[in-house]
């Protein structure tokens, strides 16, 4: 991370799908800094301190029998979040739930929900709690393929936060062939992005905002 020199995030991911057993995955995340000045209760310098935010999760989806209204498909998130400030650290455990539903008379539309942290992970270094906050995420996104060949692409999401305010995010992408342009507004902001395809292989460029 720029201005900082001993910062880093890592993250590793696997997703194992199956035909019929659903699909299962697992995600580690850290992120975490060092060089921080450290100070004990009468203000004097105590050395320096790191801090380090560690997350495993374990998800698993899979198709809900319910041919007769369209595609339905469950998955669950469960997570382990560790703290580490200095010499103090805990852990904890949250829970995500989502839910994708495919129209069966409505081609080519999606509708999702995702409610994250539905349980949110509590940690405690020393004497104060830390409760990672509920978000909700509603979204759909719609595809309208085109007599040449090409496509048009829409997607709008809602984000409401427990502790924030309400955001609303729109995506718009047209593909034809191997060109691919995009363009979206996030929350207050104009974002946008080219990409070109071939092969199996792809360039993109994206653009947001400040």
């Amino acid at each position: 991370f720029s201005g900082f020199s001993d910062a880093g995030y890592v993250f590793l991911g696997l997703v194992y799908p199956s035909v019929s057993a659903g699909s299962i995955g697992l995600g580690i995340m850290s992120v975490g800094t060092g060089s921080i000045r450290g100070f004990d209760e009468f203000s004097r310098e105590t050395g320096d301190l790191t801090y380090r935010e560690s997350q495993m999760v374990l998800g698993y989806a899979f198709n809900l029998p319910w041919r007769y209204v369209g595609e339905v498909t469950a998955g669950s998130s469960v997570k382990l979040l560790s703290q580490r400030v200095g010499d103090f650290a805990d852990t904890g455990t949250g829970l995500d739930i989502g839910l994708l539903y495919k129209p069966k008379y409505v081609r080519n539309l999606i509708i999702g929900c995702n409610l994250q942290d539905i349980v949110g992970a509590e940690t405690k270094l020393v004497t104060v709690s830390d409760k990672v906050p509920r978000t909700i995420m509603i979204g759909a996104g719609y595809t309208y393929p085109f007599a040449n060949g090409s496509a048009l692409s829409m997607a709008l999401q809602m984000n409401a936060p427990q502790r924030d305010n309400k955001e609303l995010r729109f995506g718009a992408e047209y593909v034809y062939r191997m060109l691919s342009v995009r363009v979206g507004f996030d929350a207050d902001k104009i974002t946008a992005g080219l990409g070109v395809a071939w092969r199996g292989y792809s360039v993109d460029y994206g653009n947001f905002s400040r």
